[in-house]
C-alpha cells in the first residue's frame, strides 16, 4: 500500500481562507511533514478566519492533529477562529477520543462554516 500523503487546495471567500485537505497516494501530494509546513504557510496569509475542509481526509495522524490544534491556538490568540467542516466519521471519532470535540468548532459544510465566520466581529461569536 502506498504511503498516504496530503494534497491541498485553497481559496479565499472575502477575508476567509478555505483549505481543503485530501489524503492521497498521488506523487504530487505532500508527505505529512511537508503538509504541516504548507498548512502553516497558507494560514500565515489568513486574516484570522480559516475553514479547514476535511471531507477528503480518510484518517488523521497525530502530527496532522497536532498541527490542527496548533493552528486553532494561533488563530484564537489573534482573535480569529478555525472551523472544521466535512469531518468524516472516523476522523470525528479520533477527535472525540483525544478530547478535541469540545475545543474545535465543527460544521457540516463549508457554507455553514463560512457563515459562522462571517458573523465574527458582528456582535455574537459563533458557537462551537
Amino acid at each position: 500500500m502506498a504511503e498516504r500523503r496530503v494534497a491541498f487546495s485553497w481559496h479565499a471567500v472575502g477575508d476567509i481562507i478555505v483549505i481543503r485537505m485530501d489524503t492521497s497516494p498521488a506523487a504530487s501530494a505532500l508527505d505529512r511533514e511537508s503538509a504541516v509546513q504548507k498548512l502553516g504557510e497558507i494560514v500565515a496569509q489568513a486574516q484570522g478566519k480559516v475553514v479547514l475542509d476535511m471531507s477528503g481526509m480518510e484518517m488523521i495522524d497525530s502530527r496532522t492533529l497536532a498541527a490542527v490544534v496548533s493552528l486553532n491556538r494561533k488563530l484564537q490568540s489573534e482573535g480569529g477562529q478555525l472551523r472544521l467542516c466535512g469531518v468524516t466519521p472516523l476522523v470525528r471519532s479520533m477527535l472525540d477520543t483525544v478530547g478535541l470535540l469540545n475545543i474545535l468548532h465543527l460544521d457540516e459544510t463549508d457554507r455553514k462554516a463560512i457563515a459562522a465566520l462571517e458573523q465574527l466581529g458582528q456582535g455574537d461569536a459563533p458557537s462551537p
